[in-house]
């Protein structure tokens, strides 16, 4: 059972990095617009607030339970590609991990 582990403090960011990586079914015209656009952290946190099983939003499989700190990823790797969660969460860790080692620099300089 393939499982990562989602800190609640980045659940928000950890969606919008599912989601961004996510495959989309074909847009018809009347979701085209809605294929391309992106999501935003705000707009993840609403969805949070509404619901912590996310099943699929705009077009695009997410299938992911963020209700607890430890969440399995079969289902979206199956409809998304091999590794395809935990490679989508390793790029986000390491953006988080850039900030931080930049905060630290700015605050030492």
């Amino acid at each position: 059972m393939a499982r990562v582990i989602i800190v609640q403090k980045y659940r928000s960011a950890s969606l919008v990095a599912l989601w961004t990586a996510a495959k989309h079914a074909p847009c018809s015209e009347k979701h085209a617009c809605i294929c391309k656009e992106t999501m935003t952290l705000e707009e993840a946190e609403d969805l949070l607030k509404k619901t912590m099983w996310v099943r699929e939003y705009r077009g695009r499989m997410i299938n992911v339970d963020f209700t607890e700190e430890q969440v399995q990823v079969e289902a979206y790797n199956r409809a998304n590609g091999n590794s395809a969660a935990q490679n989508a969460l390793r790029r986000l860790r390491q953006i988080i991990h850039q900030e931080i080692e930049k905060e630290k620099t700015n605050v030492s300089a």
